[in-house]
């Protein structure tokens, strides 16, 4: 897709994938991975989400780690996104951004990047666009799925899943070591994608098409607990953490 066709197919998901984001059991375990692993970082002032859509991630962080001299950022390909981003959370700076093919003036000590690597063909400039705007000893926390590609995940825009061979691989090439990189999910999120995946159709128009109805909701509730019970380093889930070498 060209960069116009890019920014147009996340204006129309992004009206559809509100509900979605907020309520995906995967979602939200992401979203406690991330927050858990910004708690352990000392000594930091800036903080940037990558492919930050409706600006649910980065709002959490901004509640749970503000001060002032701390400056918060997201940056996203959708600007229609972006714009509605801007009016709801004025205390967060916000920029259009297409990750694969530009560069953002900023660097940053912390650079989160979740669900957004597999939805960019040169997954490769993406990684050395997120490497070069850490600041030397920043982190970088990247979430990307694993193993083949569902026909749900075709329709969200995937390009290709990863293994952690080739984040680490990727990431060391650009100056950024690998603390730690290991998978997720089993035995219930996989199932899950199975399970959506027997009529996807039908499960993109429930679960992916605008505001949840409340017996969707309540099934993502149930399926959220079951996955407190998903093993680790097993699973479709990557989760990496990476320092810039100083």
């Amino acid at each position: 897709m060209k960069e116009h066709e890019i920014s147009e197919f996340y204006n129309i998901c992004w009206n559809n994938w509100n509900d979605f984001v907020r309520f995906y059991p995967a979602s939200i375990h992401r979203r406690k991975f991330i927050l858990k692993q910004i708690k352990k970082i000392k000594n930091w002032n800036s903080l940037a989400d990558f492919g930050c859509g409706n600006a649910l991630l980065i709002n959490i962080l901004f509640k749970h780690f503000n001060n002032p001299i701390r400056k918060f950022f997201g940056l996203d390909v959708s600007p229609n996104q972006i714009e509605a981003n801007k009016k709801k959370f004025p205390n967060i700076h916000f920029e259009t951004l297409d990750l694969g093919a530009e560069i953002p003036q900023q660097k940053f000590d912390i650079i989160t990047c979740s669900e957004v690597i597999e939805h960019i063909l040169d997954y490769k400039k993406a990684i050395a666009n997120i490497s070069s705007c850490l600041n030397p000893g920043g982190h970088v926390i990247v979430t990307v799925p694993k193993g083949e590609i569902f026909y749900t995940e075709q329709e969200f825009g995937h390009f290709r899943h990863f293994w952690e061979g080739q984040l680490i691989e990727e990431f060391e090439k650009n100056g950024v070591e690998c603390i730690k990189c290991h998978a997720w999910g089993f035995p219930f999120h996989d199932l899950a994608k199975v399970v959506a995946n027997i009529n996807p159709r039908l499960s993109l128009k429930k679960f992916a098409s605008g505001s949840l109805s409340p017996f969707s909701k309540f099934l993502f509730a149930i399926t959220n607990l079951l996955y407190y019970l998903n093993f680790v380093p097993l699973g479709k889930q990557l989760y990496f953490v990476g320092r810039k070498k100083s």
